[in-house]
């Protein structure tokens, strides 16, 4: 075990303080904080409650952001081991005395901790600008035929700020009345105050027009994309796996890093929906970033106001992460018996 936590933190080491790592990592920042910019400028003036929510553009953040993390994943995992076998610093730690299993087995640990990496900084750096640029809140639909005179909307937001009523919050209390609660059963769910319809000069006939139609709580897209995060997390471990697999069965970089690329490609491009009977096994299906059945990118469309995406089924889920586990698992058997007898 001595020999193994050695090698391991020997590899971890040298990918702390390798530059390709380095500038990799900058990228998956730069792009995930970037994108969500790009969405605060777009949908600065828009009309439209959902796209101006905080979810929807975190969620497309941290997906560009794992686009770009899965693609440098692929390239540095794999085209690392025959450029350092090329290099010769593998024979280094091999003639120290650490077996080949024991140092294939420490490069499986930067495997599976690369991708995490980058998926953490992903989602943090796509947070952290969301929530400079957004702000949370129930996901609501603008209203249709809605009155466009810019005296009744100055006067209805003029309402909302000086009884300090979040628009989406009136949605809600809205909903609640429909479902058949009283005014102050719905003002109590909600968290709002009683309003005084009475008042002539409180709420005006037309200002019930201009209410936004409630789709779903925060709450539910919140849960939903962070769902999304966590059930990509596997398939992206493999995909750390499975570029270091193709690392040992191949002698140069580049060759085994234009693989992963093709892999990944064709995949997604043709296979995934030629052969849909068999992606939910398929680990590529399930990326968070690429992945044809991605949770994450279903979860941002539910939170960007979509109400015909379908949420993941538990039983799929269950079963792709158990497939991706065995797949995961074959990956380093196979790299195991091909690194005993690769040449270096």
């Amino acid at each position: 075990m001595k020999s193994f936590f050695r090698a391991a933190y020997a590899e971890l080491w040298a990918a702390a303080h390798r530059r390709q790592i380095r500038m990799a990592l900058l990228a998956v920042a730069l792009v995930s904080g970037l994108r969500v910019f790009a969405s605060w400028l777009i949908y600065s003036g828009a009309s439209s409650a959902s796209h101006q929510n905080l979810w929807p553009r975190f969620a497309e953040g941290a997906q560009t952001g794992l686009i770009v993390a899965e693609l440098l994943a692929l390239v540095i995992l794999a085209g690392s081991l025959p450029r350092e076998a090329a290099a010769g610093v593998l024979r280094d730690p091999l003639s120290r005395g650490a077996s080949r299993a024991v140092h294939l087995l420490a490069r499986v640990k930067v495997a599976l901790t690369l991708p995490l990496v980058f998926a953490l900084e992903a989602v943090l750096v796509s947070f952290l600008t969301a929530l400079l640029f957004f702000d949370g809140g129930h996901v609501v639909a603008s209203p249709m035929g809605a009155s466009d005179d810019p005296i009744v909307i100055a006067s209805f937001d003029s309402w909302l700020t000086e009884r300090n009523v979040p628009i989406d919050n009136l949605a809600l209390w809205v909903k609640r009345l429909d479902e058949g609660m009283t005014e102050q059963e719905a003002s109590a769910a909600v968290g709002l105050p009683v309003f005084d319809f009475d008042s002539g000069d409180d709420f005006k006939d037309e200002f019930w027009e201009l209410i936004p139609i409630f789709q779903f709580s925060e709450a539910e897209v919140r849960n939903g994309v962070f769902l999304g995060l966590l059930s990509g997390l596997p398939a992206f471990m493999v995909l750390g796996l499975f570029a270091l697999f193709l690392s040992v069965l191949f002698r140069t970089g580049a060759l085994a890093s234009g693989i992963a690329l093709a892999s990944l490609f064709l995949y997604g491009g043709f296979f995934a929906g030629e052969y849909d009977d068999i992606a939910p096994y398929v680990f590529m299906s399930w990326l968070p970033g690429n992945g044809a059945m991605s949770v994450l990118e279903n979860a941002g469309a539910l939170a960007d106001g979509f109400n015909d995406v379908a949420a993941p089924d538990p039983a799929s889920l269950l079963i792709a992460h158990w497939a991706a586990a065995a797949t995961g698992l074959v990956f380093v058997c196979a790299s195991l018996l091909l690194f005993r007898k690769r040449a270096l």
